[in-house]
């Protein structure tokens, strides 16, 4: 594993439902976008940084920041109801079919939505990734929920029923702590990721970074609260 080739890819639509044009939208001055590249450029295991879109304005910001747009995605890829493992794929299989770059052993796959993962995360995933017997590596953080006490779904008659029902009172205390699955990183071998639709079916492993780090920005509000935080760290 040790020279296997190892590279960092960006997926991002170019339009957001629940905060448009959000993916550039300028965050304490600098484009959503730049904050995923520049983390990922401080990784000593990665020396090239791809980014996959459907949008020339993306890609535009993304070269501006130091990245390598290869290609404009198809816009079937870019559907919101297209599961990223079918992104992921187009680009293993292009990767195989050029000569520019060396074929890619291993992807890290760095959701652009992310932006206040640091460096050290990263490198913390690949290592886990190449020290570890695993398909691949997820990073979590803990969860304010659990379905073993305090999550719910409405029944037809519109009761309440726990989702994982259990009439033992100590249930709270025996059940095993859940966590998030964020999007701060996943690293995963190509080979896995071509043959498997699910990588959490495989034998994943995972490494705990903090809430804040996992802010996933989907609307206004987590925009707002990402602002905060890095307002808070200057």
């Amino acid at each position: 594993m040790s020279s296997c080739n190892i590279q960092a890819w960006i997926f991002v639509r170019g339009d957001s439902m629940g905060l448009p044009g959000k993916n550039v939208k300028p965050l304490c001055g600098k484009p959503l976008i730049a904050y995923t590249i520049e983390a990922a450029k401080k990784c000593r295991f990665i020396k090239d940084i791809f980014v996959s879109t459907d949008s020339p304005t993306v890609a535009a910001t993304a070269e501006q920041y130091g990245a390598i747009v290869p290609f404009l995605r198809p816009d079937a890829l870019a559907d919101i109801m297209m599961p990223i493992v079918h992104s992921w794929r187009h680009a293993i299989e292009w990767n195989r079919q050029q000569s520019e770059f060396p074929q890619m052993d291993i992807m890290v796959s760095l959701p652009v939505t992310t932006p206040l993962r640091k460096p050290q995360d990263i490198t913390d995933a690949i290592e886990l990734y190449l020290n570890g017997d695993c398909d691949s590596v997820v990073a979590v953080t803990a969860s304010n929920r659990n379905p073993a006490y305090d999550m719910v779904y409405c029944n037809e008659a519109g009761y309440a029923n726990l989702i994982l029902p259990n009439d033992d009172p100590l249930a709270r205390k025996r059940k095993t702590r859940p966590y998030d699955i964020t999007n701060v990183v996943h690293v995963s071998s190509c080979d896995y990721i071509m043959q498997e639709d699910n990588y959490l079916r495989g034998r994943v492993k995972t490494f705990e970074v903090p809430r804040e780090r996992s802010l996933d920005i989907r609307d206004i509000w987590d925009f707002k609260l990402a602002e905060i935080i890095l307002q808070s760290q200057e």
